[in-house]
């Protein structure tokens, strides 16, 4: 059972003032706990529950397709021509 603790966030100044471990293994869970309870966001800072991601360079290539796919549909990222 996962025994991660997010804490809800609804505004900050700075991006630097909110931890995130997206690199463990239950930040989606976290990420699916903070939609479901319609937060603004979320930090891991009081979190002990920290898991390293474990994905070999095909896996992390797939997340980079997926990760870029994302800001080309929100309009945050143009190719260059």
């Amino acid at each position: 059972m996962c025994k991660s603790k997010p804490i809800p966030y609804s505004k900050v100044e700075s991006v630097h003032q909110v931890k995130r471990n997206v690199f463990c293994q239950n930040y989606g869970r976290c990420l699916d706990r903070a939609i479901t309870k319609n937060w603004a966001g979320f930090s891991c800072e009081r979190c002990r529950a920290y898991e390293h991601e474990k994905m070999g360079v095909k896996e992390w290539c797939q997340e980079l397709d997926h990760c870029i796919a994302l800001a080309y549909a929100a309009g945050a990222w143009i190719p260059e021509r």
